[in-house]
């Protein structure tokens, strides 16, 4: 990728010799700041993105190392990583495709594990219900 700067007095511009359908704006100290390298985009949205991922994992992992089965906050986890999802889908257009796939395999992963704890605890539930008939 080949880059020019431009300055003067008055203006500071960067541009691209060879543009990119895929870019990233946004401003820092009241300055337009576009990003055209795939790669440095998908760092700066998945640093975003990763931190509510993260904190997340760990309340999951936290929970599904806890021996008390709530069904209640199974549900509520299980809300919280359907708001990452919906997070996620605004950046869709501007991660690469192994972004994408990255992101959503680690929510897979985790949604599996729930749902896991979750079919258990209503299994166990139903044994429950049997055994006082």
């Amino acid at each position: 990728m080949k880059w020019s700067l431009n300055k003067s007095k008055k203006k500071t511009k960067a541009k691209n010799t060879y543009p990119s359908l895929d870019n990233l704006e946004f401003k820092i100290k009241n300055q337009m700041l576009v990003i055209h390298h795939q790669e440095l985009i998908d760092n700066l949205l998945l640093k975003q993105i990763n931190a509510n991922l993260d904190e997340l994992i760990k309340r999951i992992l936290e929970y599904l190392a806890d021996e008390d089965d709530n069904a209640d906050e199974t549900m509520l986890l299980f809300d919280e990583l359907a708001r990452l999802r919906s997070v996620f889908a605004k950046y869709d257009q501007q991660l690469s495709k192994e972004a994408k796939l990255n992101y959503m395999k680690k929510i897979r992963f985790v949604a599996f594990e729930l749902k896991k704890r979750l079919i258990g605890y209503k299994l166990e539930r139903t044994v429950q219900k049997e055994k006082t008939r």
